[in-house]
């Protein structure tokens, strides 16, 4: 079969198409024909050394693949050979041929639905309800205020949280194209950061957020609890400012006597801890995207061959949403 190897780390040539023998899966493991596979900052930054949880070479890069069961592994019962699963997978081996993958961590996906779109719920779509769901307890009713709201995972969010009955939500977001997304989502209050002060607007629109999903760090963590609502929750992903929250003793306090909380998220914990849970949430998510309910951002498609392109256009920031490959 071919499959993308990379034997040691650096930019996107290290992605090389090599031939691999076709794997076979042991107790408890399924065999996966790939039909697409999904493409991932961190698998760029996997390469390149910055993510992490590292993979020693070599290795298969990709985390997330759409597939046909082709062969049961010993003890795996009530699976048929040719139905199409999606599976993710934090050690890899989706930019191949075939996949192996371990039996309880496959979703049912409806052959109907476009492989793009059920990629594009995969890792940020559960992480997105996630996010609001199990780490933010969201609840009926209350209002959530989404940083990034027009990325991988916050487009998602604002989508989710609406269905999932917020009653205000807010969305922060750079420049007047993501501004006019947002309101096509159903956001309430769409604001750039770019124009000002994004939290002083906030306020000013009457914002009180009893949750905020927070990847931006520490350069945000201030303004969030100006707006952060008593009880109100902040949960603190990705840190794309590169600094971690920091909390004086005095915040802390303020904090304390406000009942408000933060907490972390990570997906690779909640799969590990929560397997499915996660399940579950990509049948509610691919229940949605066949009614129409969600509509995820898809981009650029490259052939399995062309994975080296694929990552330095992310890199580069030549591409929009969900990027994927085509595999069969």
């Amino acid at each position: 079969m071919k499959a993308i190897v990379v034997a040691e780390r650096g930019g996107p040539d290290v992605l090389q198409l090599t031939d691999a023998p076709r794997p076979l899966p042991g107790p408890g493991e399924v065999l996966l024909r790939a039909v697409a596979a999904g493409v991932n900052y961190a698998d760029v930054m996997q390469h390149m050394g910055t993510y992490p949880l590292k993979l020693d070479p070599p290795y298969t890069p990709g985390m997330e693949v759409v597939g046909d069961l082709v062969e049961i592994g010993p003890g795996v019962e009530g699976l048929e050979v040719g139905t199409r699963y999606a599976v993710i997978s934090f050690l890899a081996g989706a930019y191949a041929e075939y996949v192996v993958a371990p039996a309880k961590s496959l979703a049912p996906v409806d052959p109907s639905l476009s492989v793009e779109d059920v990629l594009a719920l995969m890792i940020q779509g559960v992480s997105a309800y996630a996010l609001l769901d199990h780490s933010g307890r969201m609840k009926g009713g209350e209002t959530v205020l989404v940083h990034g709201a027009a990325g991988g995972v916050g487009h998602l969010a604002v989508q989710i949280a609406r269905l999932l009955k917020a009653k205000t939500i807010v969305g922060i977001a750079g420049g007047p194209e993501k501004q006019g997304l947002l309101k096509g989502w159903g956001v309430d209050h769409a604001i750039d950061h770019r124009s000002g002060d994004w939290a002083q607007a906030a306020a000013d629109a009457g914002v009180e957020a009893d949750l905020i999903l927070d990847p931006v760090g520490a350069s945000a963590f201030e303004d969030n609890l100006r707006v952060l609502a008593p009880e109100g929750r902040i949960v603190s992903y990705g840190w794309l400012s590169g600094e971690t929250p920091a909390i004086s003793s005095a915040r802390s306090l303020d904090m304390l006597f406000a009942n408000q909380s933060l907490t972390g998220f990570a997906l690779n914990v909640l799969m590990a801890r929560h397997p499915q849970y996660v399940t579950d949430v990509m049948a509610v998510l691919t229940a949605w995207l066949a009614g129409g309910h969600l509509k995820p951002l898809t981009g650029n498609a490259y052939a399995l061959a062309d994975a080296a392109r694929a990552h330095d256009d992310l890199y580069q920031s030549r591409t929009s949403g969900k990027v994927t490959l085509t595999i069969a």
